[in-house]
């Protein structure tokens, strides 16, 4: 019991401590980038944008997939748990990355392969794009398990998240509040300036523009911090170039693990499965992915030139 009361009272001491320090540590928003080659197949530009503490094994092990396609441009920013980075500055640094990948390439299709949050930066480095020669480039995104209306802990969690970890969550997220830490973290969260702007943005962009982009969503079906519905989120304006690929036995962060050395046999039968997955969504032709599609688009029916409410109750004062 001493221990406990003595953590308890060392605890926001050593929170403000480490805000007050962090804080000037954790203000980067540079973008780096890695680009391999592919002379065999010139044409094709893989772009790979990571999520929140990207583990290095994982990434290599997609770059190892998907090299024999095309080039493949690993994109970094600071992604750590506590970054106070610019989601803005980093969707710029993504833009100018892209710009000078492609110039060197002399690329004529790009597509994107991005993770969790990695989905919402890609997105608004389209939306930010100084280049329209990249952004035209475009043929695919592929968004692993994106937090398409941002990340939420006030609301029922998803199916499979475990509850300590939930609690521990709201821990760091009142603790994250109280020292002005993990601000890029905090811009993923649902309701959001930057996710609400984006969103709407995006839905005009892409009703505006009709670009000719298809969108391929991966979701792992025991994802245990993003729901179905926050994934499908995307189908309202996808129209029809939009498909959803359902990953069995695969949680959030699991999604991008497809390394196969050194793992017991059953575990590398599912992480094969992962990688033959992901590699199809990011090369297959759209039309056999639309086949395996999990998640009919929504349409629209340009026809319709009124809207009746039926409202009840309180409602019908409105």
């Amino acid at each position: 019991m001493t221990y406990l009361l003595l953590a308890l009272l060392l605890f926001p001491v050593a929170l403000l401590l480490f805000g007050l320090i962090g804080s000037h540590l954790a203000t980067c928003s540079e973008v780096t980038s890695d680009l391999r080659e592919n002379k065999a197949q010139p044409e094709h530009l893989y772009v790979l944008v990571h999520g929140m503490a990207p583990k290095e094994e994982r990434w290599s092990a997609i770059e190892a997939a998907i090299k024999p396609h095309g080039h493949v441009l690993r994109l970094s920013y600071p992604a750590a748990r506590y970054s106070n980075a610019d989601p803005k500055q980093i969707a710029l640094g993504i833009g100018t990355a892209l710009h000078d990948a492609l110039r060197q390439t002399k690329a004529k299709h790009i597509t994107f392969i991005s993770h969790s949050m990695g989905a919402l930066l890609t997105r608004q480095a389209i939306l930010d794009a100084r280049d329209p020669d990249w952004v035209e480039a475009t043929r695919r995104v592929v968004f692993l398990a994106g937090v398409n209306r941002g990340w939420d802990i006030g609301g029922p969690p998803p199916a499979d998240v475990d509850p300590l970890e939930r609690f521990a969550d709201k821990v760091l997220y009142w603790g994250a509040r109280m020292v002005n830490m993990s601000e890029l973290m905090l811009s993923f969260e649902r309701g959001s300036p930057f996710v609400a702007n984006l969103r709407l943005r995006w839905m005009k962009w892409v009703r505006g523009n009709k670009p000719d982009m298809e969108i391929v969503q991966m979701l792992g079906d025991i994802d245990d911090v993003v729901s179905r519905k926050d994934n499908e989120d995307l189908r309202v304006i996808a129209a029809g170039k939009f498909t959803q690929l359902l990953v069995r036995g695969t949680g959030h962060g699991e999604i991008v693990d497809i390394g196969t050395d050194g793992c017991p046999e059953d575990e590398r039968q599912l992480r094969a499965y992962r990688r033959d997955k992901l590699v199809s969504a990011a090369t297959t032709n759209f039309d056999r992915l639309l086949d395996a599609n999990e998640a009919q688009p929504f349409t629209t029916n340009e026809d319709i030139t009124e809207l009746v409410f039926v409202l009840h109750g309180i409602r019908d004062q409105i």
